[in-house]
């Protein structure tokens, strides 16, 4: 039994063989012969945020793969009345098969993995988001060919996107340029996981050089607080010299990046981020992080003892779920279906102009 907590959870090894297994999922997803990997398992999905694109990812992914998916509002449970996580987790690992979990504290997570006893999968921390990133790097290698050798910049927030993709990024072999404005940077331990990568890791506060010659530039939501606040105007001067513009673009003129941007910004601002940045058909790419997760989803999660090859193996050592498969939409959530219903079900990749 495994659990993905955390991106540094995966060897190099797991991480290509979870994406290799993906595109299978995805591409049996397309031809309309999705197994029923998951029949008689069921999977708690407990969000303690809200979410649209990952809690449908995770429940449709879990539904063609043949389980349950039980969505909890952890509002709603009997820890909001004072039960003790530790009692929760025992309850859960009674019951269910394998549990996602979407809240705030990575420790919280940790100890539901610890006491639960049996595969837990992070939907999002505020440190760490493994489903996302593992979709993004499925949607890259699809795009580009391959991920070694590419050069990966994210721009924004060290926050907990900028950590599963700095560790995803060099796990895979990419060239990692993280910048961030002062006061924000990753995670410690990320910056020590790095720097066994020497060169291969860039961290900066100066957006030019870090998106010098980027094949993909990345961003996430950076001023998520309630508008009018102190927290949010501060965070408003702190971020102004970090938009992707077109003036940004310039600074990767020598390649054609791919650019990906976090779906939560209104459909005005990314159609006038297109437009700033120039994206059009067969050039650039602008895929948002909600359309994705559902092919490593379903890995993720299809894994136990009696799966046929090529899952056998990582099922019965991972257990894992990631991913909605969408037979039709081109690409809308294929990606993160064919990661979610390999380890479970919670991605999905969204083309824009393709």
């Amino acid at each position: 039994m495994k659990n993905l907590l955390k991106m540094s959870d995966l060897s190099p090894a797991e991480l290509t063989h979870i994406l290799d297994v993906a595109d299978q999922l995805k591409a049996d997803c397309k031809a309309g012969r999705t197994e029923p990997l998951l029949a008689g398992k069921s999977v708690a999905l407990l969000f303690s945020k809200a979410s649209t694109r990952t809690r449908t990812s995770f429940e449709v992914g879990v539904y063609q793969m043949g389980g349950l998916g039980n969505y909890m509002n952890t509002a709603e449970l009997q820890a909001v009345r004072g039960e003790p996580l530790r009692d929760t987790a025992r309850v859960l690992g009674r019951y269910y098969d394998c549990a996602v979990w979407r809240t705030y504290r990575q420790r919280d997570l940790e100890e539901l993995a610890e006491l639960s006893g049996i595969p837990v999968i992070n939907g999002l921390t505020d440190y760490a988001h493994p489903c996302q990133v593992l979709a993004d790097l499925m949607t890259i290698r699809e795009r580009r060919g391959t991920l070694a050798g590419l050069k990966l910049c994210f721009v924004g927030d060290g926050s907990n996107m900028a950590n599963s993709l700095i560790v995803g990024g060099l796990l895979a072999g990419m060239q990692v340029s993280c910048v961030c404005p002062p006061g924000y940077r990753p995670a410690a331990d990320v910056l020590l996981f790095a720097q066994r990568y020497g060169n291969a890791f860039h961290l900066t506060t100066d957006p030019a050089e870090g998106l010098r010659d980027a094949d993909i530039v990345a961003t996430a939501a950076w001023n998520t607080t309630a508008p009018g606040t102190a927290e949010s105007e501060q965070r408003l001067r702190d971020f102004v010299a970090f938009i992707i513009n077109s003036n940004r673009k310039t600074a990767s003129t020598s390649r054609k990046p791919c650019w990906r941007c976090c779906w939560r910004a209104s459909k005005t601002v990314l159609n006038a981020r297109r437009v700033a940045l120039g994206i059009k058909s067969g050039k650039n790419i602008l895929y948002c992080s909600s359309e994705t997760p559902a092919g490593v989803s379903e890995l993720l999660f299809y894994g136990r003892k009696t799966y046929p090859p090529p899952y056998r193996d990582f099922a019965h050592n991972f257990a894992p779920f990631f991913g909605r498969c969408c037979p039709q939409k081109r690409f809308i959530s294929l990606n993160f279906g064919a990661i979610l219903n390999l380890a479970f079900c919670p991605f999905r990749l969204f083309h824009l102009g393709v």
